[in-house]
């Protein structure tokens, strides 16, 4: 499944990568720059696709225990005083 703010991204670069491999075949051999081209915006658009990936989580019984909103590391954590909340503790996922 892929994220729905990557789709800005993603449809567009499909579609450059698209019309970079449709010139690159149709025209004379001698444009082997567009052959580099196309490689970056292959790469680009496999990172992409990787990048914005949401993978299907496996909730299992979270009564007594955190839910993580995020893949990644714990960087901080620290209390804070919020005007809407109050008293609560910040906790930073990189």
């Amino acid at each position: 499944m892929i994220a729905k703010e990557g789709k800005i991204i993603l449809i567009p670069t499909s579609l450059i990568l698209i019309i970079g491999v449709v010139a690159y075949f149709s025209l004379d051999s001698s444009f082997t720059w567009l052959q580099y081209v196309n490689y970056s915006v292959l790469s680009f658009l496999l990172f992409s696709l990787y990048f914005f990936r949401e993978p299907n989580r496996e909730i299992i019984d979270v009564s007594n225990q955190m839910l993580s909103p995020a893949d990644g590391k714990v960087v901080q954590i620290i209390d804070i005083e919020d005007s809407e909340v109050g008293s609560a503790e910040q906790i930073s996922i990189f």
